[in-house]
């Protein structure tokens, strides 16, 4: 077998020639020569147009003399019309990974004229380019066209069975499978027909964050000729079984035999011209989203499905994908055929098949036999918080300085902006800027965030799923998603990580007593202690108490109740509750609990101190205060900060140390002093 790639494209829009490299778009490609990208092209919506792309390539007698000779595409942004020395070929559609077609009868010697022809409104032909290859592959005996796995648990052993579909004639081949551990172990299978089977005795399985570690194994598929290879697929898989159990209202997830709540959110890809930047902004929001404790990220149905990348990020971070399902499109056909090796898709929600559903099970299972399937009458509702972008955003979104928020230039910026000042009203003191807005507007959706992921934690044993919407950086000033439009973590996504934490300890109030729950979501049990301190707005203790607890593995329960009455009646405003769950020596989870809004709550100046020490780009802060101060917001401005936590109380347990990168960027500590800016809700209320 032979590959020779298509390497330079010929690009015609708008008047502009350019020439462009895998990967591209349009879009790209004109930046990379400097040019401008036409405001009508970006604005359009309505009006067709057609693009064509093109590209030469030489093939002499020898490569044409061949048996086989196929054009196969991969990677396409847009579905277009393939042409070779002006003969169709058919259409490549971007929704299926790969497309082979048969080319033996065009091709000729010499140059070979390549052209795709792409049809769309101007502003869909921005996005139009390649960011797989596209390239004639010669044979004399039969290629690999797909690899599908299907994985069978059995007590202490996991038994894969490979399916490889081919291109040519497998008369006179053999194929011979490989797996590889992270550890080196080694496992051989040969395929007969295509057809073959591995067992793996003692499996490292694949796990989500929280219950485990992501092993990986390394599949190779070779495809024997006479002499030598003739063709070889590799790929990560993970192995893994689950389930599902569905009832009127909800379904629940076992993974390996063990129960799962997914916790996460939904994820709709933005759209993004440059193939570049949209795989570096893919990891950025997967590696998010395991950083603050998801499990699951949900993809809606009708949404575009993501490239392949971003499954593999799901394979390497622990994120199971849930795929909602109410047409059997190509796009999935395609996802389940081609992309069956990856852990973390196997579950698919289906909604409104009624009686079609055992036909659409039929064909689900034909193409991906390890898909776990539950079927609803309607598509559920995801509580959905919208904020504010973060100060730095804004400012670069918008003007500097920022406009008054109660004036019609914020108005014109940030529709409805009055409404959400006065949806604050309620629990935080009135802002005077709109960077304290934008502040206040993240904590009041964190904490309905907060409360209702806990909510759903708590109740898991009725099955359910902790899922909001969304994650994906949205470029709107306002949205609800917890990374704005420049990737920059909102509050919602700091507190994520406490309340998708595998150990949550709750507090809520009833009347002056306060009830104590807590979530153990991990595959062992906990044997922990509880302290429970009430604190006045000057940091000293009032009143420590302490209570022993045990909870099961998986189990979310209400412990007890402490009344506190005595301690808090009459000083509701001046007084708060700190709590924190220790198994031994670790704190497993801590939080804050005020008895009144934090509008009405007497904060006194808390004084915070700081002091920033490190190097080469790992830093730490360390903070402090004379008093309490909710709600501590840590930012860095425009720097490329990444904090360890933010949105912190300091208590009487001051200092607090968090710990920061700044990926890519070496800088000073000048530097980071300069950029340092720190608040709190009483800096709010005295501005």
């Amino acid at each position: 077998m032979q590959k020779i790639p298509f390497e330079k494209y010929k690009i015609d829009f708008l008047g502009e020639t350019i020439e462009a490299r895998v990967p591209f778009s349009v879009h790209s490609a004109l930046l990379a020569e400097g040019l401008t990208v036409p405001k009508s092209a970006a604005e359009e919506r309505k009006s067709l147009g057609e693009l064509k792309i093109s590209a030469q390539l030489f093939a002499d007698g020898a490569f044409l003399s061949s048996e086989y000779l196929y054009l196969r595409v991969s990677g396409l942004t847009l579905g277009c019309r393939l042409f070779l020395n002006g003969q169709a070929l058919g259409y490549a559609d971007s929704r299926s990974s790969l497309s082979s077609f048969s080319v033996k009868e065009k091709a000729t010697l010499g140059e070979n004229n390549l052209e795709l022809v792409f049809t769309g409104t101007e502003s869909e032909l921005l996005y139009a380019g390649l960011v797989g290859k596209i390239e004639l592959v010669r044979f004399n005996s039969a290629i690999i066209d797909n690899v599908s796995v299907t994985e069978r648990l059995d007590g202490t052993s996991v038994t894969l069975e490979i399916k490889t579909d081919f291109i040519g004639s497998i008369d006179g081949v053999r194929a011979v499978a490989t797996l590889v551990s992270g550890s080196g172990q080694i496992y051989y299978g040969g395929l007969t027909k295509g057809r073959g089977k591995i067992t793996v005795p003692d499996p490292l399985l694949w796990w989500p964050r929280g219950l485990g570690i992501q092993n990986l194994y390394k599949l190779t598929v070779n495809l024997y000729g006479d002499m030598e290879i003739e063709d070889t697929v590799e790929m990560r898989i993970g192995l893994c079984s689950y389930a599902t159990a569905v009832d009127q209202r909800s379904a629940t997830v076992e993974i390996n035999g063990v129960p799962m709540l997914p916790m996460g959110a939904v994820y709709r890809e933005i759209p993004e011209p440059c193939p570049a930047v949209r795989r570096q902004r893919t990891e950025a929001v997967v590696a998010s989203a395991a950083i603050a404790g998801f499990n699951t990220l949900v993809i809606p149905a009708g949404a575009p499905l993501p490239a392949e990348d971003f499954y593999s990020l799901c394979d390497l971070y622990g994120i199971a994908v849930i795929h909602e399902i109410k047409t059997l499109t190509p796009e999935i056909c395609d996802l389940l055929l081609r992309r069956s090796h990856h852990p973390s898709v196997r579950l698919f929600d289906l909604y409104t098949y009624g009686e079609s559903v055992d036909e659409v099970c039929e064909k689900i299972r034909a193409l991906y036999g390890d898909a776990e399937l539950s079927f609803f009458e309607k598509l559920p509702e995801y509580p959905a918080f919208s904020s504010l972008a973060t100060e730095s955003t804004l400012e670069e979104q918008l003007t500097h300085p920022l406009p008054n928020p109660y004036s019609r230039a914020a108005e014109a910026l940030i529709p409805n902006i009055g409404g959400a000042v006065s949806a604050l009203s309620g629990e935080y003191p009135y802002p005077s800027c709109l960077s304290d807005v934008a502040y206040l507007s993240q904590l009041r959706a964190a904490s309905g965030l907060e409360g209702e992921m806990l909510t759903r934690r708590l109740r898991a044993g009725a099955g359910g799923r902790a899922v909001f919407d969304g994650i994906a950086p949205i470029a709107e000033a306002s949205s609800s998603a917890v990374l704005d439009g420049s990737l920059r973590y909102k509050a919602q996504l700091y507190r994520a990580k406490s309340f998708f934490s595998p150990v949550v300890l709750t507090a809520s109030r009833e009347g002056a007593s306060v009830a104590f729950s807590v979530v153990n979501s991990r595959r062992s049990g906990l044997s922990g202690e509880i302290e429970f301190s009430v604190i006045d707005n000057s940091n000293n203790k009032v009143y420590s108490g302490r209570e022993n607890c045990t909870v099961g593995e998986g189990e979310a329960r209400r412990l007890f109740v402490a009344d506190l009455s005595e301690f808090v009646s009459g000083y509701e405003s001046e007084r708060y509750l700190e709590y924190i769950l220790r198994e031994g020596s670790t704190v497993l989870s801590r939080g804050v609990l005020l008895f009144v809004p934090a509008k009405h709550f007497d904060f006194k100046n808390p004084a915070i101190r700081h002091e920033i020490s490190g190097s080469q780009r790992r830093y730490s802060i360390t903070l402090s205060a004379e008093s309490f101060a909710y709600m501590t917001e840590v930012s860095f401005g425009s720097l490329p900060v990444r904090l360890s936590d933010n949105y912190v109380a300091l208590t009487s347990r001051s200092p607090l140390k968090l710990s920061f990168e700044t990926p890519g960027k070496d800088l000073s500590l000048s530097e980071l002093e300069a950029a340092l800016k720190i608040r709190c809700i009483y800096d709010v209320i005295n501005p």
